[in-house]
């Protein structure tokens, strides 16, 4: 890994963007796939339990979203929209004043969260943000790095609020029914590749946002993606197992070990948000993430 004292965003950024927008598109698709088969099977328990699934953790990610949007529509040089962090940088232009994701369009940026699309806008917005700072030859390079940690990080929490627990459902329904269809291999492998991916890709982000840390490249992308696949893979599976043998008792084990992990982050006086009701569900989200990664 190369250390950098600025942050540059380089076509290898881009590449990241673009995959990550594929993962999660595909991810999506194959639990719509999965939702499908399970109404058409008759299986409305299930169905039901999937789309609650999906529907919560896209709320999640659009208050998120609409939260930064909010707060960044109050930095000077920034105008609207990219997430929770610090003032543009010098170089991005007229970036910080025109270039923003939907500009001045509070409004419009306000229907497309509720219609439960302002996340995916997002992808395409950073995306294309990047592919003018990759033509530029990085001119306004740590604009487009602030905008992709911001995507980084709504990706991270839609890992952990959608695919961990859909995961877990299809792995668990799997041991119950004792059947697999085709249509749930690909579920649980799109899925765990996302949930992989998406940490990389966070870390990857993370580590470009901060000037005095070291780039990670290719080949330790590699690696820690191999890591975190076969890291998380087992954890999700011991949870289904857990379920599978104890149904009753997932839902007062989630719930108790929950609230712990809630109550530890804020003994620890989060600051992520600007809001006190945003600090709280940033706290929640915490706590899930640490249930998901701490179970087994």
């Amino acid at each position: 890994m190369e250390c950098a004292s600025l942050a540059r965003y380089s076509w290898v950024d881009l590449a990241f963007s673009v995959v990550g927008v594929c993962t999660f598109l595909v991810d999506w698709g194959s639990d719509i796939w999965v939702a499908t088969e399970f109404y058409c099977r008759g299986d409305l328990l299930w169905f039901g339990v999937l789309v609650g699934l999906m529907a919560l953790s896209s709320v999640v990610v659009q208050m998120f979203s609409w939260f930064w949007f909010q707060y960044d529509r109050e930095l000077p040089g920034l105008g609207a929209g990219g997430g929770g962090g610090e003032e543009g940088a010098e170089g991005q232009g007229t970036a910080g004043n025109s270039v923003v994701m939907f500009g001045d369009r509070v409004k419009l940026s306000c229907l497309l969260h509720v219609l439960q699309l302002g996340f995916l806008c997002r992808h395409f917005w950073v995306i294309w943000q990047g592919f003018r700072v990759w033509w530029r030859r990085e001119e306004g390079s740590e604009f487009a790095v602030y905008l992709t940690h911001d995507l980084s990080m709504l990706r991270l929490i839609e890992t952990f609020c959608e695919s961990a627990p859909q995961l877990t459902l299809m792995i668990y329904v799997m041991l119950q029914t004792n059947k697999a269809r085709t249509v749930q291999f690909v579920s649980i492998a799109a899925s765990t590749t996302s949930m992989a991916w998406m940490v990389v890709d966070y870390h990857r982000s993370l580590r470009s946002f901060v000037p005095d840390k070291a780039k990670q490249t290719w080949s330790s992308s590699v690696i820690y993606f191999l890591w975190n696949l076969l890291l998380m893979a087992p954890r999700v599976a011991a949870l289904a197992l857990f379920a599978s043998v104890l149904p009753a008792a997932i839902v007062p084990h989630f719930a108790l070990v929950w609230v712990v992990f809630v109550l530890w982050a804020w003994r620890q006086r989060t600051d992520f948000m600007d809001s006190a009701g945003g600090e709280w569900l940033y706290r929640a989200t915490v706590g899930l993430i640490w249930y998901e990664g701490l179970t087994p």
